[in-house]
């Protein structure tokens, strides 16, 4: 009796990973989102910041929404990805500098963000920063900072990949960039 109670306890827990397996693979995304209310968030025209600012529709364009939805297929299941995130959240100024230095350094990247950071699910370890260069990366002003985030991610031993924008997107590619040959 007590062998065929272990048995069945065993093969429930070995039930229950494999459906926690499968749940991960699926990647669940949560419940389906609640339409958002508006109600409490009505703009006020006549509050003094409605004359300088404008809510955006979206965080991102629509090809970096079809970059990321393709960007997060491609993922492992260990790793997440964010999106717009500032280069200042990534990179610290190093301590050894005097206050003015830090704090010129620190204006070179506390304006400036990356499209997209590969992060380990786990512990926020950042696995890759991933730029989208589209037709706003041809400009003089984006070329240099473009050329500096490149000079920044290798210095610091930080991955920076570069993706043209497409209309589609080959998920192998963006795998093969940035987990390498199988």
């Amino acid at each position: 009796m007590l062998l065929l109670l272990i048995f069945i306890i065993a093969g429930s827990l070995f039930a229950m990973s494999l459906c926690l397996k499968l749940l991960k693979r699926s990647r669940y995304q949560g419940p389906p989102a609640v339409p958002e209310k508006r109600t409490s968030r009505v703009p006020q025209p006549g509050h003094e910041l409605a004359g300088h600012y404008q809510r955006k529709d979206a965080l991102l364009s629509p090809s970096e929404r079809q970059f990321y939805v393709e960007l997060k297929s491609a993922l492992s299941i260990e790793h997440e990805v964010s999106c717009k995130v500032r280069l200042e959240d990534i990179f610290l100024v190093k301590p050894m500098h005097s206050r003015n230095e830090r704090h010129s350094l620190r204006n070179r990247i506390k304006s400036r963000h990356v499209d997209f950071v590969v992060t380990n699910a786990a512990d926020s370890r950042i696995v890759a920063l991933v730029e989208l260069d589209d037709s706003s990366h041809r400009s003089k002003s984006a070329q240099d900072s473009d050329l500096f985030k490149d000079e920044l991610a290798r210095a610091t031993g930080v991955n920076l990949l570069r993706f043209p924008a497409r209309s589609q997107y080959d998920v192998s590619e963006i795998q093969l960039s940035l987990y390498g040959p199988n």
